[in-house]
């Protein structure tokens, strides 16, 4: 009896120094390292300065802890100090080289601005809006953070994706094909994707199910 105790005893112990062990390395993996944070940096500032014209600022380091961009882990924060526009400087891991997402986050903002009237006149304010496109898309389409171009001139297809924060309604499906027409023809975006979703500000899903259609 006394031998069971004890290797119970030994038995928890051992499991309980793993998962703390299991813990702390996880802890640590989602810690940023600070030489690859001042690396990126630098690296981004060389780059910004030989390719962007307009006054710019490096205000952050992204650490992708998530793995949720495949061909970085850090990427330089910049912000276009003469319209505003945020974006990603990054070394690429797949083509050897620094690359930005200027384009792709000029281009998401300027659909949005053409959107949310639309939005707003048929949704109200209780709503988030998020208009998603590659982040490659200006080499796809060989434009430059100097000279971005505008979305409706090319077959650009994003994903737009309407989350609301209250639970379905009747008609709602007629409204969400009327979003569609307008994008279409209004905003200038022929094809793409559209998903609405019902949640809550704190996170709550109202609805399982959520509404999508690719045009």
């Amino acid at each position: 009896m006394i031998k069971w105790v004890k290797w119970i005893g030994i038995f928890l112990g051992v499991s309980l120094l793993a998962a703390i062990s299991l813990v702390a390395l996880f802890w640590y993996s989602m810690k940023p390292v600070h030489k690859e944070e001042e690396k990126v940096t630098k690296q981004a500032t060389v780059y910004l300065e030989k390719h962007m014209k307009h006054p710019y600022e490096i205000y952050d380091v992204l650490y992708d802890s998530m793995g949720n961009f495949s061909n970085f882990e850090y990427a330089a924060k910049v912000r276009d100090q003469q319209n505003g526009t945020d974006f990603l400087v990054y070394f690429d891991e797949e083509s050897q080289e620094m690359r930005d997402t200027y384009v792709a986050d000029q281009w998401q903002q300027e659909m949005k601005e053409a959107l949310s009237p639309f939005i707003h006149d048929q949704y109200g304010k209780e709503h988030e809006l998020m208009i998603f496109i590659d982040e490659n898309v200006g080499y796809t389409f060989k434009r430059t953070l100097n000279d971005p171009g505008s979305y409706r001139d090319y077959d650009v297809r994003p994903t737009v994706r309407l989350t609301l924060h209250r639970k379905k309604q009747n008609g709602d499906e007629k409204i969400f094909k009327e979003t569609i027409k307008t994008l279409q023809e209004d905003v200038g975006i022929q094809h793409g994707s559209f998903t609405v979703s019902y949640v809550t500000k704190t996170g709550e899903i109202l609805e399982d199910n959520e509404w999508s259609k690719s045009f």
